[in-house]
């Protein structure tokens, strides 16, 4: 692959990334301060109240942003349509969350989500109005416009819920908060960005075409992402959702909450290399190799100290979830991984149908697991069949990817043993110096935290070299730093 194609690639996966971690970043302060303010309860009744706009988004999300980047030739007509696509299914989700409103509270024997509902939908309805210069910009690889309209929106809501926060002390904060969040988020994209689309029906029949496979997908994307909140909420009521819940955000900080806006990073760049499978494949397999010597050491590393971290983060009303922070890292990595392989990529290929079939094995097979897992062991065992499950559907993906691309399994397979077998020895070492740590919580971690990073970066240099150095992110990291005389 040239030089310029991989400068492309990795400029787009770093301003994501960053952005990513940016936006993290902040939610995870968001998260430490609003734990000690709110209840469990209180997460868990907007969690639920969520669920229902979350769906309604689903049934409507047409993907007219992904096809207006994957098409090669675009003009005004194709830029207000899917401008105008975006706002009709603003208008229909805002629709569909108030007219379910009162269902919601009825199926979830709570009388409050019904108010939440309604403002939900306020929030919505803003949305859909926002500017599709945004993603112009991304197809044009302006990433850094992308980074900074997106992280000045989120540091904005951040500070206005947190005041709400402090102000009304109720779970109304989290509300009122994403009503702020869609009205900053409008306001700076016409702000921050020159393009003033209008109306524009002509091409209609091209983006519903292409919904008819991204519908199916992102409903059973985000129906896999909420049945174990389900299963939690039928199990153990809304304070074990708020523990499950706010214990899924901690755990996917730093890994599957990070492959999502990673492969919409890399989409445009992935986008121009459509018509050349095999460059494509070469390319793919770079960016899971680089994304899988992260992800697993950052998941498996949480699991490994969430005894430690989780009181000394969110406080002592959330040690319970301590138990969840474990098991949904260790599944969070692996899902990020799946997601890389049976998203993005299947569509920028032309196989977004196969993607929307894997989505719906995935939902399907998820729920009989996490159903089995809270019969075993309630709450904590729908955390634990999620983990199983991603592990087991991990071989899955990876031979569906190599049925659409060029890219066997076994190349997919000698990308991921050597950062599944460094984090062996991350848990092996933590496991074993583990009753010789200091008592104090603080230098605990931090020693935990050190030892573990140590002991994966030793593993995987090591078992690079001894398969004679490949092209990857151990070579990459290894030819920065002998440029720079280390």
């Amino acid at each position: 692959m040239d030089k310029s194609t991989y400068k492309h690639l990795f400029r787009g996966a770093a301003w994501t990334i960053g952005m990513r971690w940016v936006m993290r970043f902040i939610g995870f302060i968001n998260v430490i301060i609003l734990a000690r303010i709110l209840t469990p309860e209180d997460f868990g009744l907007v969690a639920l109240a969520m669920i229902v706009a979350g769906f309604a988004e689903s049934f409507t999300e047409a993907g007219a942003q992904q096809l207006l980047i994957r098409t090669r030739d675009i003009t005004r007509v194709d830029k207000d349509t899917a401008w105008t696509v975006h706002v009709c299914q603003g208008l229909l989700v805002a629709a569909i969350v108030a007219i379910s409103a009162h269902w919601a509270a009825v199926a979830f024997d709570d009388p409050r989500i019904e108010p939440i509902a309604y403002v939900l939908a306020v929030a919505a309805l803003i949305l859909g109005f926002r500017n599709i210069g945004l993603t112009l910009a991304r197809r044009d690889l302006d990433f850094a416009l992308d980074f900074r309209i997106t992280v000045v929106t989120r540091l904005t809501t951040f500070v206005a819920t947190l005041a709400l926060v402090l102000w009304l002390r109720s779970y109304w904060a989290l509300v009122y908060g994403q009503v702020i969040g869609a009205l900053l988020s409008v306001l700076f994209s016409y702000v921050m960005h020159p393009y003033r689309p209008r109306i524009c029906f002509v091409k209609i029949e091209q983006y519903l075409r292409f919904s008819t496979a991204i519908i199916p997908m992102r409903i059973a994307d985000y129906a896999t992402k909420k049945v174990p909140i389900l299963v939690v909420n039928s199990f153990g009521g809304v304070t074990q959702v708020g523990l499950y819940n706010v214990a899924r955000d901690l755990a996917s900080t730093m890994t599957s909450e990070i492959a999502v806006p990673l492969s919409r990073g890399l989409f445009p760049g992935f986008a121009r290399l459509s018509n050349e499978p095999a460059r494509l494949a070469d390319a793919f397999r770079n960016v899971l190799g680089a994304s899988a010597s992260v992800f697993l050491p950052l998941g498996v590393g949480l699991a490994l100290v969430s005894g430690d971290l989780v009181p000394l983060l969110l406080g002592d009303q959330w040690i319970p979830s301590a138990p969840f922070v474990f098991w949904l890292a260790l599944f969070s990595c692996v899902a990020a991984i799946n997601k890389l392989m049976t998203t993005q990529i299947l569509i920028v290929s032309g196989h977004e149908r196969r993607s929307a079939i894997l989505a719906w094995v995935r939902l399907v097979c998820l729920s009989a697991a996490v159903w089995l897992g809270a019969q075993v062991n309630g709450a904590e065992g729908v955390a634990m069949a999620c983990t199983l499950f991603a592990l087991a559907f991990l071989p899955v993906c990876a031979t569906v990817l190599s049925r659409s691309i060029p890219l066997s399994v076994y190349r997919i397979a000698t990308v991921l043993i050597r950062p599944a077998l460094a984090c062996a020895g991350m848990a092996l070492m933590l496991v074993l110096v583990r009753e010789y740590l200091p008592a104090n919580p603080f230098v605990r971690l931090g020693v935990e935290v050190v030892l573990g990073a140590l002991s994966y970066v030793v593993v995987l240099f090591g078992s690079w070299q001894l398969v004679g150095r490949p092209q990857g992110l151990e070579k990459l990291v290894f030819m920065r730093l002998a440029k720079a005389g280390v």
